[in-house]
């Protein structure tokens, strides 16, 4: 609430819900961070469903 993300994804990550720090950044068209997060924490699968909502989100020419 105070706007501190990188603490807030410490405590996601801690708490094993990293993927709630993924859904934050993801709010906040942080989308680098979002990738990050996922490619630290998550499954090749779960990377690359990112990948492509970051890709969908960039539009139709950046992200192909």
């Amino acid at each position: 609430m105070d706007g501190n993300l990188k603490q807030a994804e410490h405590h996601y990550i801690e708490s094993g819900a990293w993927h709630y720090a993924v859904d934050m950044y993801r709010a906040h068209d942080m989308w680098e961070e979002a990738l990050r997060v996922a490619k630290t924490n998550g499954t090749q699968k779960e990377l690359a469903e990112i990948a492509i909502k970051v890709a969908e989100n960039m539009g139709p020419e950046k992200g192909t």
